[in-house]
């Protein structure tokens, strides 16, 4: 009968392996240090959650730390090609700031459910879309409760200015089996049109005039590239033709209103950029802090 001890200390190690994964997936998220990518946070030893990642450097970071699948919910297309070059697979989920639909929590879940992990979930900061989609994954298979999920979102910085947010992952429950098996092969990269991604051209462009800034309005030296005043006229051409495609929608007399203070705002910071005066810089960060005030309004009122 020598067999049964070992038969009894072979069940006791499968218990003590769960029981030692079940801890480590209940622990709370934990910050993780990086050098090319922002907002990372381990929630779980499959599921990673940050900001986008941009250049090689970033993706082999994340490579580095064992990710081996990234979904983007971000509207952004994503750099498949830089994914690949360091055996990184892309799925492209994209969501708004007004929540996500049941669709789109179906093929999330599935892509926890079978996408090789650990999982790198990203938005474009990593505090507000990506925190909500992961949390929603995390329910589905990690076994959180509703409460940690929002608890996570506080954790990672998500702005209660968006309750769509917060409204699908407190509202989510997980799809049965055959309706996560009947969602077709995920998307490296999806189509997104229209005001979402006019808005995701805007960013990026706004992140642009946001390096300048941090230069004090300097060109960086050697780098051969648009100007300041450059880079001001492309984003207030892109934030007025946005305004004039809007006139056709039926959109709000306030969102109208705030949508042309924005632009004069714009057009007042290009104008400072074509015509240099002392204390420009004071200027420069003036205009520029009542340009990101309109636009925080005007997100926090109308952007869900």
């Amino acid at each position: 009968m020598r067999w049964v001890p070992i038969a009894v200390w072979s069940l006791l190690a499968v218990a003590w392996v769960l029981g030692a994964e079940t801890a480590e997936t209940m622990a709370s998220p934990v910050s993780v240090r990086a050098r090319q990518v922002h907002a990372i946070f381990r929630m779980t030893p499959r599921l990673y959650s940050g900001a986008q990642p941009e250049g090689d450097a970033a993706f082999a970071e994340l490579a580095q730390m064992g990710i081996q699948t990234l979904v983007s919910v971000d509207g952004a297309r994503p750099d498949v090609a830089a994914a690949r070059r360091h055996g990184l697979r892309y799925v492209h989920l994209p969501i708004g700031y007004d929540g996500i639909s049941t669709q789109r929590g179906v093929q999330l879940v599935k892509a926890i459910s079978g996408l090789p992990s650990p999982l790198y979930v990203h938005c474009h900061h990593g505090q507000h879309r990506g925190p909500a989609a992961a949390a929603v994954m995390a329910m589905a298979r990690e076994g959180w409760t509703s409460d940690r999920a929002v608890a996570w979102m506080h954790q990672a910085g998500t702005s209660t200015n968006y309750p769509g947010l917060y409204g699908a992952v407190r509202q989510f429950r997980c799809p049965d089996p055959g309706v996560i098996d009947g969602v077709g092969e995920l998307p490296e990269t999806a189509a997104v049109t229209g005001r979402v991604a006019a808005m995701v051209d805007l960013d990026a462009r706004w992140n642009r005039l946001e390096a300048w800034q941090r230069r004090s309005w300097k060109p960086m030296p050697g780098e051969e590239g648009p100007s300041l005043h450059q880079e001001a006229l492309q984003f207030w051409e892109a934030l007025h033709e946005l305004g004039r495609r809007e006139v056709t929608e039926p959109l709000s007399l306030d969102y109208r209103r705030r949508h042309t203070v924005a632009e004069e705002r714009a057009r007042a910071f290009l104008d400072q950029t074509a015509k240099p005066e002392p204390g420009s810089v004071k200027l420069l960060d003036g205009l520029a802090r009542g340009i990101a005030e309109s636009c925080t309004g005007c997100h926090r009122e109308h952007r869900d």
